[in-house]
């Protein structure tokens, strides 16, 4: 506009006249109206929207929250579906309602009966009802999938639809986990479902929309879903009609979520301010590093994740408890824990600090080569045996830590006498393997996160409901009828007290079983830009830390102009 004032000037005015009254009126004439014409149908200049840019190692294979089995595939259904209920960091109030208005429970503790807040929003507009709740409930049992292990309690033919805005969830027994599960129980729109199934195998409902959920939302979360592209990105909006929150100032608009098996170039991109945070599973002494750069925030927990390595019990030789402890007490705990990974504390059973049944006072094992020779002699398998079994150790292609420790672990296995070998391949097909004892791999390199704050979210590996599920544990296939039997005591009581009694036991009798290798709870190391605000840990459920409608951006930070 200034350019072509300026050529107007020259041309109204010939070099050297002088401007007299009448022409300068008609000048100043002029400048007003194209004045009034800029403000009113020139465009108005949009502030540039905020996009916050996150990379992860593992591949995204599907958007659909049943089948959420990593980091990365649990944090997307995070931000773009919601929840009955929603974890809280305060331990006086673990749960509060979020699409639940308000819930009651039975006096059998076996009916839990919820009143849906009215007007909440789809993706699509539509409005959340009971009958989404109830279908999306209803495509958990009949589908199967990673999530369908957490909700095997719920009655089959329990879901009922009261009225428009209540529904009731009936459970076969009580299960003092369930509220705490419904943090993981994605609502999803019925009607956009069903309007994009395919045939398949489930009657009426098609495929239960299987291929559309793959790529696509059906959604009601503070983001939803613009693109997915598998093996290099998916692409999340602001979901402006988002009601459940407040959006705070400087939000972000637009998540760019980028897959990249290598951490070299995670770490390359993100020392060139081209991705904003990255994954926690970097290298250590690469996270150390940025330390002393004080660009960056390197935010450092010991988390409520176990890390562990599972043996096949159905599988010989782990079939035999004398060869687990042989195992058990060859493995290399503090090289896996302080120079692999960075530091944390060793585990003491399944279930971390900060969840109940958490327990110090079990005995963990530490690396001791003559009593893992001892146990070797102890085996129903002779030497010659033994010579014959190549032990095959799953750990997830492109991370270098799952990597490592599996290297670790052949080492120490073969300082006693076995052989092994790591076996690099993809996180979906390690937990469809893990479906079958058969098929189910030796051993796996594996940990499991709070994703739900209850002890059953991790011991139901050591009972039957949890063999055969698509994720490592699935593969476990151990069973001590005791053990079973203190889980479900735990279950039929509200009584915390008694509650950690149980858990407990049954956690002794598992590590003195030694199904799996136990080593240690995570030291987690996030590292983001330092312009990057919200971030904190933990959130009351694990990657509720990464919930980012809490997260804003510091754009008046000099590197964030930089970088954006």
């Amino acid at each position: 506009m200034s350019l072509f004032l300026f050529n107007l000037n020259k041309f109204y005015f010939k070099k050297g006249e002088e401007m007299n009254m009448e022409k300068k009126l008609k000048w100043i004439f002029i400048i007003v109206l194209l004045a009034i014409w800029q403000m009113l149908y020139s465009p108005i200049a949009q502030a540039k929207p905020i996009e916050f840019r996150f990379a992860g190692e593992m591949e995204i294979a599907s958007l659909d929250p049943i089948k959420s089995s990593n980091n990365w595939e649990w944090m997307v259904a995070v931000n773009i579906y919601d929840t009955l209920v929603f974890p809280n960091p305060d331990p006086k109030e673990r749960f509060k309602p979020w699409i639940a208005e308000s819930w009651s429970i039975s006096s059998d503790r076996k009916t839990y009966t919820f009143r849906l807040k009215k007007g909440l929003k789809f993706h699509d507009g539509s409005e959340i009802t009971s009958e989404d709740v109830a279908f999306s409930m209803e495509r958990i049992l009949a589908m199967g999938g990673p999530v369908t292990a957490q909700f095997k309690m719920v009655k089959p033919g329990g879901v009922q639809i009261i009225d428009k805005y209540t529904v009731a969830l009936n459970l076969s027994a009580p299960d003092p986990s369930f509220i705490a599960r419904l943090t993981i129980f994605r609502i999803l729109n019925k009607k956009l479902v069903l309007k994009n199934k395919q045939p398949g195998k489930y009657g009426e409902f098609g495929d239960y929309g299987e291929k559309f959920l793959v790529t696509n939302d059906a959604g009601s979360g503070p983001y939803k879903v613009i693109s997915m592209k598998h093996g290099d990105r998916v692409i999340l909006e602001k979901f402006n009609d988002y009601s459940l929150s407040k959006w705070r100032e400087n939000s972000f608009d637009k998540i760019s979520i980028y897959m990249i098996p290598e951490h070299v170039t995670i770490a390359t991109k993100f020392e060139k301010g081209e991705i904003d945070m990255a994954t926690w599973a970097l290298p250590v002494q690469t996270i150390q590093r940025w330390r002393k750069n004080p660009n960056f925030e390197i935010k450092e927990d010991i988390s409520q994740v176990t890390w562990y390595i599972v043996m096949n019990n159905k599988k010989p030789p782990f079939d035999d408890i004398a060869i687990r402890k042989a195992v058990s007490y060859a493995f290399d705990y503090d090289t896996e824990m302080n120079a692999i990974l960075g530091g944390g504390k060793r585990s003491t059973g399944p279930v971390p600090p900060g969840i109940i049944g958490h327990s110090d006072n079990i005995y963990y094992y530490k690396r001791d080569l003559e009593k893992a020779r001892e146990w070797l002699k102890k085996s129903k398998y002779t030497p010659a045996q033994l010579s014959q079994f190549n032990i095959e150790i799953a750990a997830v292609a492109g991370s270098e830590r799952f990597k490592k420790i599996a290297l670790l672990a052949v080492n120490n296995l073969a300082e006693i006498g076995l052989k092994a070998s790591v076996k690099a391949a993809r996180w979906t097909d390690i937990c469809a393997a893990q479906q079958k004892p058969e098929t189910a791999y030796s051993m796996v390199v594996c940990y499991q996160s709070a994703s739900i704050p209850h002890p059953d979210y991790w011991l139901v590996y050591f009972t039957p409901k949890g063999w055969g599920t698509a994720y490592p544990p699935g593969g476990i296939y151990y069973e001590n009828p005791k053990v079973t039997e203190l889980i479900n005591e735990a279950s039929q009581t509200d009584d915390p007290d008694k509650q950690q009694k149980f858990y407990e036991q049954a956690q002794k009798l598992i590590v003195e079983d030694a199904p799996i290798l136990f080593t240690h709870y995570d030291k987690r190391l996030t590292p983001f830009w330092r312009y990057v605000k919200g971030y904190f840990y933990p959130a009351g459920a694990q990657y509720y830390e990464l919930w980012f409608h809490r997260f804003w951006m510091d754009i008046n930070d000099e590197l964030y102009k930089k970088n954006h």
